[in-house]
């Protein structure tokens, strides 16, 4: 198995990029082989402190195969203790230890490709969610798969997230969802943060699909880069003011 990465974020109209909340796993574009290969988005809350911190252990303990197991509580409590670290509230004006003290909160997103021999054709996936953030399957410009959701309707203001607080997760944990299915050579799989995944179902239900602008990101042909391509989308009202994050997978 041959996935190729590409990864594309912009924070917020307005942010500069350090006040970018999601994350992704792995860091850098990179060609993956082997039998086995994991990828994750997060999506951190913003009204949240220290949230891009959380979402980023997040993906890291997915990636790490630590996250997607039946019940990852002893796990969350480990993370949730190396995201307290070195954290200093004593430092912080009252309000902001309050709200630190509430903890951090986040939407995470796993895929795990797998196949019984490198050089097969085809193989299994499964995803693992927790939250908003979605995936999608396409088969050239068809739309195979989305999960969690597959109506733009779907998408709510409270979403289910998973907390640095541990004791506050039994709803997250009991709302997680997984999914499995069959990949062949050529597909190729997006991990899209919130905001732009619910853009994506509705520009799709509209039957203006975005999956070939998706597929050209990054190349010579491309219409538009990632920035200006969000920019765009915000300048017509068809993308709420976020975080974007757009994982491109494709099996080659």
């Amino acid at each position: 198995m041959r996935a190729v990465l590409h990864t594309f974020w912009a924070p917020k109209s307005g942010n500069s990029e350090d006040e970018y909340e999601d994350a992704f796993a792995p860091g850098a574009d990179e060609v993956f082989t082997g039998e086995r290969l994991r990828f994750a988005v997060a999506d951190g809350a913003t009204e949240a402190s220290y949230s891009g911190r959380w979402a980023r252990l997040l993906v890291q303990g997915y990636r790490k195969g630590w996250l997607g197991v039946a019940d990852p509580s002893q796990v969350l409590q480990r993370l949730a203790r190396i995201w307290r670290r070195g954290l200093q509230p004593k430092k912080l004006p009252w309000y902001a230890q309050e709200k630190l003290r509430h903890g951090a909160f986040a939407a995470l997103l796993g895929l795990e490709l797998s196949t019984e021999n490198a050089a097969d054709q085809d193989g299994a996936w499964s995803a693992y969610s927790v939250g908003d953030c979605c995936l999608f399957h396409v088969a050239g410009d068809r739309l195979l798969t989305s999960f969690p959701f597959n109506d733009p309707r779907d998408f709510g203001s409270r979403p289910v997230l998973l907390s640095s607080v541990a004791e506050r997760n039994g709803a997250a944990i009991a709302s997680t969802s997984t999914i499995s299915s069959r990949w062949s050579i050529g597909d190729r799989f997006y991990l899209v943060s919130d905001a732009l995944a619910a853009c994506f179902l509705a520009e799709h239900q509209g039957g203006n699909p975005p999956w070939p602008l998706a597929q050209s990101l990054g190349t010579a042909e491309a219409e538009y880069d990632f920035w200006e391509w969000m920019s765009k989308l915000r300048e017509q009202r068809v993308l709420r003011n976020d975080d974007v994050t757009l994982v491109r997978i494709a099996l080659e």
